[in-house]
Formats: C-alpha cells, structure tokens, sequence
C-alpha cells in the first residue's frame, strides 16, 4: 500500500488536549507555543507518510487495541491506524499516567 494514501484524523479528546497544551504554552512562552505547534504539524505529515513509525507501547492492553505512540517533545501522541486512517486519539504529557487518562479513569 502506499503511504501517500493515509489520512489522519484528529479525534476530538485529542484536539482538546492540543488546544490545552498550546494554551498552556502561550500563556507561559509564546516561542515554544510556536515550535511545538510547527512540531505538531510535522508529526502530522509524518504519519500521512509513514504511520508506523510510532512506538507500540508495552502496555498489553494499549498493544491488543492497536494502540501506538509518537514523541512530540515532552508530550506523547496516541494513535490507532485503521485502514488507511489514522486516528489520534489523545496528546497526553510523559509525566502523567497515560495508562490511566486512555483508560478513563
């Protein structure tokens, strides 16, 4: 198949939790708003290019559903890629419990 033919999806936790960090960022460094915006965008094309480029993350769980994650400076991105979509489901800081925010409790 040809990666050219991926799209993604920003799902809407995951938009929520862009525009929180970017909100975040502005009020603290406008700058590094910016640059993680343009990391964002970039991240984004890479997966339209290459969606499996993320790590599967050691969680059985996260693994059995299709889960996989991309860095994005301090903040990992989760996403599933079905079909020729690929969805991003959350953008959740390395520190947190992502094991728990992605399980909803």
């Amino acid at each position: 198949m040809n990666d050219d033919h991926y799209q993604v999806r920003v799902l809407r936790p995951a938009e929520r939790d862009y525009f929180q960090i970017i909100d975040y960022l502005i009020e603290k460094s406008p700058n590094a708003a910016e640059k993680l915006e343009e990391k964002f965008i970039k991240t984004l094309e890479r997966l339209k290019r290459s969606p499996f480029f993320g790590k599967i993350p050691n969680d059985e769980e996260l693994h059995v559903e299709g889960y996989r994650m991309a860095i994005l400076d301090k903040y990992l991105v989760f996403y599933i890629v079905q079909g020729t979509v690929v969805e991003i489901h959350r953008i959740i800081h390395g520190a947190r419990d992502y094991l728990q925010i992605l399980r909803g409790y």
